[in-house]
C-alpha cells in the first residue's frame, strides 16, 4: 500500500495535481479519494496518485524585489540563464534533466 493511504494530506493543504494546482478540501478514506478545489474554479475528485506534491505559499517581499534590482552579479557562463519560479516549474526542470541524462 501507498503511505498516502495511512497519512493523507490535511484539508487546506495547497497541492499540485495532474489537473493543476488547488487546495485539498477533504480526504475520503472509504473511497481513497481527495476532494480538491482547483485554482481554475473546478472541484476534482482525484486519487492520491494524481497529487504530485504539496505547494508552499510564497510571501511577496519588497526586500527581494529590491535585491534583484540592485543585483549586478554575472552568471558563470555567457549562455546561462537564471529562472525564478514555482515548485511546479522546479519539478518540470528536474524531471526534464533526469530524462535528458538517460
Amino acid at each position: 500500500k501507498n503511505c498516502v493511504d495511512y497519512h493523507p494530506l490535511p484539508s487546506g493543504a495547497h497541492v499540485s495535481t495532474l489537473y493543476g494546482e488547488g487546495t485539498i478540501l477533504q480526504f475520503r478514506r472509504s473511497e481513497n479519494m481527495y476532494v480538491v478545489k482547483l485554482n481554475f474554479g473546478g472541484t476534482g475528485y482525484i486519487r492520491p496518485t494524481t497529487v504530485l506534491c504539496s505547494v508552499l505559499p510564497v510571501e511577496k517581499s519588497a526586500y527581494t524585489r529590491e535585491l534583484r534590482i540592485n543585483d549586478r552579479t554575472k552568471l558563470a557562463r555567457a549562455g546561462d540563464q537564471l529562472v525564478f519560479g514555482t515548485q511546479s516549474l522546479y519539478l518540470f526542470f528536474r524531471l526534464h534533466h533526469i530524462l535528458v541524462q538517460r
